[in-house]
């Protein structure tokens, strides 16, 4: 685990995403979570507590750019 994945500060819920990053949509963002096992690496970024699900942003802006290990040929755990 990275300093990236394991600092709570990181970790924002789905809703609260789409809040301060008016660029996506709640909907937007919803369909990429159901079809998170469909693009590499970005099952890395979600993870479920409870009833909420979760979004990593640094791990989520390595994906949009491609930086993941699971995006370059490493697969999904």
């Amino acid at each position: 685990m990275t300093k990236k994945e394991l600092d709570l500060n990181n970790w924002v819920t789905v809703i609260e995403l789409a809040r301060r990053y008016k660029q996506f949509s709640l909907p937007q963002l919803k369909h990429l979570i159901w079809k998170r096992r469909e693009h590499h690496g970005l099952a890395k970024c979600y993870r479920i507590v409870g009833k909420k699900g979760y979004i990593n942003l640094s791990l989520f802006a390595m994906w949009m750019n491609g930086e993941l290990p699971e995006q370059n040929g490493v697969t999904d755990k």
